[in-house]
């Protein structure tokens, strides 16, 4: 082989070696866009138990409607007369995605309350203990991970009279 010809074959193993290094960096750029998945992938309400040291323990399940579905944002449920206390546990779609619930008393102007929800859990459990005979509105707002996208769940939760 001719020294142009070693020369035009190192030349394109270059070049080769620069299209494989760039497409690999362009799959790492990709992966490491931070998410704008802003919904939970579950949400159960439970009536009863308690907290015990941190932990939620115990609790009735109340069904709500319609069937829990990431894309769906407005639900309702009935508990008995007398329930004054309801827990909320929602868990996200994403580990780095966190939300806010309301406290039914309107803290924040728009009703919704950050909480100190850590980034690393996945899951939080909520009590609200100042539910009223009649309609009591509950809405989640989910924040993903790229810190812009929202949305927010309401669950409208009536207490018999």
């Amino acid at each position: 082989m001719t020294k142009r010809a070693n020369f035009n074959r190192a030349i394109l193993m270059i070049l080769v070696s620069l299209v494989l290094v760039l497409a690999s960096c362009s799959k790492v750029a990709e992966t490491s866009r931070a998410s704008n998945d802003a919904s939970f992938t579950s949400i159960v309400l439970l009536v009863g138990g308690s907290q015990s040291n941190g932990q939620f323990v115990g609790g009735t399940p109340v069904p709500f409607t319609p069937s829990f579905d990431p894309d769906v944002t407005s639900y309702a449920a009935q508990v008995p007369a007398g329930t004054t206390q309801l827990h909320f546990t929602g868990t996200l779609s994403s580990d780095l995605a966190h939300f806010g619930l309301n406290s039914l008393s309107g803290v924040a102007a728009d009703g919704i309350t950050t909480l100190g929800v850590s980034l690393l859990l996945p899951s939080q459990v909520v009590q609200f203990d100042q539910l009223q005979t009649g309609a009591n509105t509950l809405r989640a707002r989910v924040v993903a991970e790229d810190g812009v996208t929202e949305k927010v769940y309401t669950l409208t939760v009536t207490v018999a009279p």
